[in-house]
């Protein structure tokens, strides 16, 4: 059956088909972009894109880094303005499926998620910075070295390798609730 024929979902139903367990996983989900909403009810429920819930749900979860490998996962809400943009050095942070069209360079859009990260930087050199969003994988990028900023770190980063791009995006990762980063080898 295609989604088109199911209709627009509640967003509680799609939670569900992505097996989130949180009403705010699935909010930022639809707030970075991954998940349009295509309806809103009169009593205000939204109501999203069956096609994008779908097709989030078919992606498979990344296999396990090699044991002691320096990955890092960030976990990411919704693109917006840096509020302490000057000290911070960056105009925004998070992420947002169409960060270009809303006026971000290439360079900004990076800012935005390489930091700022209160974690230990030498640990993760060499390794891939894993973007996410709800567990799903949005950015991958090589760790090529670190700034500090404010007692905070933000990372340097290169392209992925193709090896490296096909083994995250695309895929999905268990995302541990509570820190923002977090460690996959």
């Amino acid at each position: 059956m295609s989604a088109s024929l199911i209709g627009p979902l509640p967003t509680g139903h799609a939670a569900r088909i992505l097996g989130l367990n949180s009403p705010a996983r699935m909010d930022k989900l639809i707030d970075c972009g991954l998940v349009p909403v295509v309806e809103t009810t009169p009593g205000g429920q939204r109501r999203v894109d069956p096609d994008a819930v779908l097709d989030l749900a078919a992606r498979p979860f990344a296999a396990a880094p090699a044991a002691g490998s320096p990955d890092l996962a960030v976990h990411l809400g919704p693109l917006q303005p840096d509020s302490n943009g000057a000290a911070n050095q960056r105009t925004h942070h998070g992420w947002h499926q169409d960060a270009a069209a809303q006026g971000l360079s290439s360079s900004q859009i990076e800012d935005a998620w390489a930091g700022l990260w209160s974690c230990n930087p030498d640990r993760y050199q060499g390794g891939a910075l894993v973007a996410d969003v709800s567990g799903f994988v949005v950015a991958v990028a090589v760790i090529t070295g670190h700034q500090r900023i404010n007692r905070l770190v933000r990372f340097t980063l290169a392209p992925a390798t193709p090896a490296l791009a096909a083994h995250y995006l695309g895929h999905r990762i268990t995302a541990r609730p509570g820190a923002p980063f977090q460690a996959l080898g």
